[in-house]
Order: C-alpha cells, then sequence, then structure tokens
C-alpha cells in the first residue's frame, strides 16, 4: 500500500479507480486532461463500472469509474461493496481517487476505512498448491495524510479476514489438526499470546469425552487449543468458541456423494475465531478475548464412534448418539465447558454446524440463536454496521425437551427426523452453557463459503462474521 498526494496525482501511471455519485460532475482533473466532459459515458448506479481509456491524455492508460448511486443511501456496507466490485476486477496496481468518495452522509473516516478493508478484502486470491507465489495487487491511495490510519485500519481488519479464508480454503490434506496447531502456535509466537494445547491423551485425562469421542475414526490426533489475549486487565474474559472440523465424512452415518465435496471448510468457525482474535491482539483492542478451538477430523475407522454409543462429554452429562454426522455440536459442548472452566463471562460459538440453517435462511444469513436478547440486541447493532446479515432463530423449552429424549443418558445428540433441526443444534449446546453466562451461538452454515466468484470476491472460504464481531468487541 503507498499513498500519493494531489501534487503527484496527475503523474500517476498505475489504472486509477474513481468513485461517482449521481448527483456529482466529473472531477474537473479529468475534464481538463480530456478537454471535454464525458459524464453521460459513466454508469452512476451502485457497483457499475465504467472503464475509460485515456489515449495519452493522463500518464494512466485506463480510468475505471464505480458507480456509488445516490449520497443520501451511502452507508460504510454500502461503500465496501461498491469500492469492492472496482478492487475485484483490477489486475495489475492502480491508484484509488478516495476525494469523489466524501459525502455529508457518512464520515470521511468511514469512507477511507471502506476503502482500505475493499481494497484487500476484494483483491484476495488463493495461493495455488504448488505453484510460485503471485505478488499481491498494490493499491496506491490519493487521500489527505490524516486519513492514512482509517484505511490502514480497513486494511488490517481484512487481512485477518482473509487468514481466516487462506485456512479455510486449505484442502484437508495439508490443513489436518496438527496443521491447525502449528498455524496457533505460529500466531501466539508472533503477537506473543497465552496457549494452551490439548492433546487426545490430555482430552482423554480431563474427561473431554465429547470431542474424544468424535475423533476415534481419525488417525490424527485432537485438540482443544486455547489462545488468550488480554487487553484490558480489569474487563472480564470474552470467549469465542470454534468449531475446527477440518474434515467431516459424517462418520459410519456416511454423507452422500455430493454432501461430501466442501467438507473442508468445516473448520470455518475456527478459523474465523482465530482470526477475530488476531485482530485484537494486532490492533491492540482495549478487550480480553479468549479463541477456544475444538479441532479433529470426522471420519470412519476402526475405533470409530457409532449410533446408539454413550460419551461423557466434559461438563459431565451423558450423550446418546443417534447421528454421527452431528459431530459439530459434541465438540462445541466441550469446547464451551472449557471456556466456562477458564473464566469466561460471555460465550460466542461459531460453527457450520447444520444444514437446516441453510434451508430456513439461505447461503446468505447466519443464524443467530441467544440467551441474553441484550447480548445478542449488541451484536445486531454491530452487524447492521458491517453490512453482514444474519437473523434470530429461536430456542424454547419445547426444543430441549426433544433433545432430552433418551433412556440411557442424559441427552440426545440429534432427534430422529426432528424438525427445526438447526434449533434443536443450539438447544443442545445451550444445555451446556451456565445460566448467568450470557451465550450466542452463530450458525455459518449458510455464508461461511461461496460455490462461485461474485461481484466483489473470489469464491471460496469468505471469513463471515469476523468484521461484525470485531466491531463488537473491539469498539465497545
Amino acid at each position: 500500500m503507498k499513498y500519493i498526494t494531489p501534487n503527484e496525482q496527475i503523474q500517476h501511471h498505475e489504472a486509477w479507480i474513481i468513485p461517482m455519485y449521481e448527483e456529482d460532475a466529473l472531477p474537473t482533473l479529468f475534464t481538463s486532461a480530456f478537454e471535454y466532459d464525458f459524464s453521460s459515458q459513466i454508469k452512476r448506479e451502485k457497483g457499475a463500472l465504467t472503464t475509460i481509456y485515456t489515449f495519452g491524455k493522463m500518464p494512466a492508460a485506463t480510468l475505471c469509474f464505480v458507480g456509488l448511486g445516490k449520497k443520501e443511501e451511502m452507508t460504510y456496507a454500502n461503500a465496501k461493496k461498491c469500492f469492492g466490485t472496482a478492487f475485484y476486477a483490477q489486475k495489475e496496481d492502480c491508484c484509488f481517487y478516495l476525494d469523489s468518495a466524501f459525502c455529508d452522509s457518512i464520515d470521511d473516516r468511514t469512507i477511507a476505512k471502506a476503502a482500505g478493508y475493499a481494497s484487500v478484502y476484494s483483491t484476495y486470491r488463493m495461493q495455488k498448491i504448488n505453484k510460485e507465489e503471485e505478488d499481491d495487487i498494490e493499491v496506491t491511495f490519493l487521500c489527505d495524510p490524516s486519513l492514512q490510519k482509517d484505511i490502514e485500519t480497513g486494511c488490517l481488519i481484512a487481512q485477518c479476514i482473509n487468514h481466516a479464508r487462506d485456512l479455510g480454503n486449505c484442502p484437508s490434506n495439508y490443513l489436518t489438526p496438527d496443521a491447525f496447531v502449528q498455524e496457533a502456535l505460529q500466531l501466539s509466537n508472533e503477537l506473543d499470546l497465552d496457549i494452551e494445547i490439548l492433546d487426545t491423551m490430555d482430552l482423554e485425562e480431563l474427561g473431554a469425552g465429547a470431542i474424544v469421542g468424535v475423533n476415534n475414526g481419525s488417525n490424527n490426533e485432537a485438540y482443544l487449543i486455547t489462545l488468550t489475549y488480554r487487553g484490558d486487565p480489569d474487563a472480564p474474559m470474552n470467549a469465542l468458541v470454534g468449531k475446527g472440523i477440518t474434515f467431516d465424512s459424517g462418520g459410519y452415518c456416511l454423507k452422500p456423494r455430493t454432501s461430501m465435496t466442501g467438507m473442508k471448510y468445516d473448520m470455518c468457525g475456527a478459523a474465523n475465531a482465530l482470526c477475530t482474535l488476531e485482530y485484537a491482539a494486532r490492533s491492540n483492542a482495549k478487550v480480553n478475548l479468549m479463541a477456544v478451538l475444538a479441532v479433529t477430523e470426522n471420519k470412519i475407522g476402526a475405533d470409530g464412534f457409532t449410533p446408539d454409543d454413550v460419551l461423557i462429554s466434559l461438563s459431565g452429562k451423558t450423550i446418546e448418539l443417534t447421528n454421527t454426522d452431528a459431530e459439530g455440536r459434541l465438540i462445541l459442548c466441550d469446547a464451551i465447558t472449557h471456556a466456562c472452566n477458564h473464566q469466561a463471562k460471555r460465550i460466542i460459538d461459531l460453527a457450520t454446524l447444520t444444514g437446516a440453517c441453510v434451508t430456513a435462511l439461505g447461503s446468505r444469513y447466519t443464524g443467530a440463536f441467544t440467551n441474553d436478547q441484550t447480548f445478542l440486541h449488541s451484536l445486531s447493532q454491530a452487524a447492521a454496521t458491517t453490512g453482514e446479515l444474519m437473523w434470530q432463530l429461536p430456542i424454547d423449552e419445547e426444543f430441549h425437551k426433544e433433545i432430552r429424549n433418551s433412556t440411557v443418558a442424559d441427552l440426545i445428540n440429534s432427534v430422529p427426523n426432528g424438525k427445526g433441526g438447526s434449533c434443536l443444534a443450539a438447544a443442545f449446546l445451550e444445555e451446556f452453557v451456565p445460566a448467568d453466562i450470557p451465550w450466542i451461538h452463530l450458525d455459518i452454515a449458510g455464508p461461511a463459503e461461496t460455490s462461485q466468484s461474485k461481484g466483489t470476491a473470489q469464491k471460496g472460504a469468505t471469513g463471515v462474521m469476523i468484521e461484525t464481531l470485531i466491531e463488537l468487541l473491539c469498539s465497545e
């Protein structure tokens, strides 16, 4: 990332991105260079791109105008989308003309942050396996020096999200549970974070029978990784609990072939929790934050868990297995108990948990469940700011009754032919949350990854809800 001043702008040779509102005239910089007003050629609706070739009238060969729509409709979320459309289309280094994006409906610092975010998030490309690493597109910002810090804040948020996208996009034979541990160790060493790593033997000794049960079919270790960042010694500890199934076959309740592809993304909850904490540490946020990451595979093996087995969780509650493909809630329940044992005062868990949530809300919305409406209201306000979509779904006593319906254990892990599968999964998790601990469960099964590239981002892992969690936890 580079910055230039207005005095340097006219000599800049790289392609320009120029935001344009419906109401605005073409900046005099361009009418002077071209010696006529070509405003009528520029599309102004949100996200629309217009390429103008300069034919030697300016040092830059092309100008990319991006429409912003009406000024009164501009928000941080809209700015990210519009800017992202322009950045995603770039194949080479470019220059962003920030001044034309300013308006009275939104403050300049917020626009600068959105531009920084989009310049990193939308130029992201996954590194192909065993290929020479390609250089990232370098963006130069034409802006007032006072806005550089805000641009860099947006860039840092997107860099942490892209780290989570890298983890999610990595094939499961490369991102094994052991490799995930190495990622956590590397981050803890770089940022001087406290880290606790419990392997399968440690978990057996601890009594975390739910996560160990899921791991029994794998020839790789299970891990419960806890990283802790302390940015405010006098504040309570928040916990992000992440589901880290690096590959999910469904176990002996085997998934259909068409449902097996993409199961490398079943660890996105853990990746997104890890990289939210990464931002807190890199930005020196005034928050205390713990990431508790339950990491294993759900595979078929000689010792794999089977339906009708009973597992004893870390909490001491017993669980009858009715479906080995409902494994995410099993590793999360032990991780939630572990977070409580480490004095977490608020808990948010993230998981690609249920296909039922995708059926209910589609692929754009995160399903949200809570035992504390005030806590969820704060998260909803943060999501409204960032533009991420979430929708509250219910947990009531009837859902709890259904998952308590076992003759041999305290709970069943899945209700056969049950309706409201995402609500039943959330009710199962709530059984492990003390009543006095505010808790939110985020089912990110829909928006955790996209199967096709969109106008602002490459297909693959999205890093969903990281920015919203940053807005909630690091801006309070």
